[in-house]
């Protein structure tokens, strides 16, 4: 779908035809603007994960090691 001359990004108006190359791109790819977010902090191959005792926050760190809650400061031993 072509854009109109006056409401193209500058990029566009440098690279005429990049709005096309770029949707074909996402397109191939299967990605786009609206690509699902995250759905939560990723974990290390050698961490644990569980939860706050205080607020119920994730938490992540290395066994036997001491995290602190980013939310409410509870420090927890991960065993």
């Amino acid at each position: 779908m072509a854009r109109q001359q006056d409401d193209m990004s500058p990029l566009a108006q440098f690279l005429p035809g990049i709005t096309e190359v770029v949707d074909s791109i996402k397109d191939a790819f299967g990605t786009s603007q609206e690509a699902s977010p995250s759905t939560g902090p990723r974990t290390p191959r050698n961490a644990m994960t569980t939860t706050c005792e205080g607020c119920g926050a994730p938490l992540i760190g290395k066994q036997h090691s001491v995290v602190k809650c980013d939310y409410c400061d509870r420090e927890t031993r991960l065993q």
